[in-house]
């Protein structure tokens, strides 16, 4: 049986590996020229990781304090991913604050920019932010998948629309 810390220390590498975007806000930058994959197959892999790392966690030894906080709040945040996921976060309107594209926009928000040197980073072709932008169609097609394999949250596809507004 592992450690709490490990099963903590494991999962972050797997959890960079699923989504390349938050890697890159978290400082690592080996997956930099690629994108999180939001298609279904991309979404329900994120998931399976959430629930495996959620049975780890609970089965993973807790010693003292720290480790019983540690294995409490590493739970309670697989929780609220799966629950973030249940509730179809990967398909939320593309004006919405909080949706894929909002999190994509926000890489090159936080693209350094101060220098010559980082303009020339972002736009040399063999650099990682170059090839992540080339790469940007990967996303709008998951994304457009998910669209395709039913209606956003919150909507009807059948529902009507009002004075000639269409559906």
């Amino acid at each position: 049986m592992a450690d709490i810390f490990e099963v903590s220390s494991l999962a972050l590498d797997r959890l960079h590996e699923l989504d390349p975007v938050l890697s890159t806000f978290e400082g690592d930058y080996a997956n930099a020229s690629e994108w999180t994959d939001f298609s279904p197959a991309g979404t329900a892999a994120v998931r399976d990781f959430w629930q495996a790392l959620r049975t780890d966690a609970l089965d993973a030894t807790a010693d003292g304090r720290f480790g019983t906080l540690a294995q409490r709040v590493l739970v309670d945040e697989c929780d609220v991913r799966l629950a973030d996921i249940d509730r179809r976060w990967s398909v939320r309107d593309l004006n919405n604050i909080v949706s894929p594209w909002q999190y994509i926009r926000e890489v090159f928000s936080q693209a350094p920019t101060s220098s010559v040197a980082d303009w020339e980073a972002i736009c040399t072709p063999s650099r990682p932010w170059t090839r992540r932008w080339a790469a940007i169609s990967i996303v709008e097609r998951g994304h457009r998948d998910w669209r395709g394999a039913r209606p956003p949250p919150g909507r009807d596809r059948h529902r009507t629309g009002t004075a000639g507004c269409g559906p």
